[in-house]
């Protein structure tokens, strides 16, 4: 479970053939998982360091951990801004780390989708 924020942003890199160099640039949110009977979460304590090492903002969302027993105070002291809600943390977002597919709302909420 812990690298499954770390496989959505090489995705993402590899998807957008984006230079591992230049994901420093990248904003990077988890949001709370929504969908019924989810207690994965995208970004552990353990990748937020990890994306921190690389150079990336990362903002989690309030209770995103919760149902995975990891709580915002880890998140937090793992480098992380915490958001008070969803809307917030996907605000300005350039990557969304995400168990399942954003839902609608979510990407409409992200920077790409404003362009």
């Amino acid at each position: 479970m812990a690298g499954v924020g770390a496989i959505a942003l090489l995705v993402f890199l590899a998807i957008f053939r984006t230079p591992v160099e230049s994901v420093h640039r990248h904003e990077s949110r988890s949001p709370e998982e929504r969908r019924a009977g989810e207690a994965r979460v995208a970004a552990t304590p353990e990748t937020v360091k990890k994306l921190k090492a690389l150079g990336v903002a990362v903002t989690v969302e309030t209770g995103a951990g919760e149902k995975a027993c990891m709580g915002d105070a880890e998140y937090a002291a793992a480098g992380a801004t915490i958001a008070p809600d969803a809307a917030t943390a996907l605000k300005d977002a350039d990557i969304v780390l995400k168990v399942r597919a954003p839902e609608p709302a979510e990407i409409a909420a992200t920077k790409a989708a404003r362009c």
